[in-house]
């Protein structure tokens, strides 16, 4: 069954989290990264609500086929685009 959640089909979930208090948070941003670069080969999504990504990043969380279905959706029922991200 079609649905929205991205990477679902993942043989595993990495949740990597980093607090930017003082005195390493200049070191937390970078620290993330770095993970996230070191695991690129295997990512296959991610979940929007974790995932901290800039707008333009976020489409590449989904397919073509299920962009367009969101994207379809969202038109039908939020055509002034109140719930949109940016």
């Amino acid at each position: 069954m079609p649905n929205a959640v991205a990477g679902r089909h993942g043989a595993y979930s990495v949740i990597a989290i980093g607090v930017p208090a003082r005195p390493l948070a200049d070191q937390v941003g970078p620290r993330l990264q770095a993970v996230l670069d070191a695991l690129a080969p295997w990512r296959c999504g991610a979940l929007l609500n974790f995932c901290g990504l800039r707008a333009a990043d976020r489409a590449g969380l989904w397919g073509p086929d299920e962009r367009l279905r969101l994207e379809t959706i969202r038109r039908r029922h939020d055509p002034a685009g109140v719930l949109a991200s940016r």
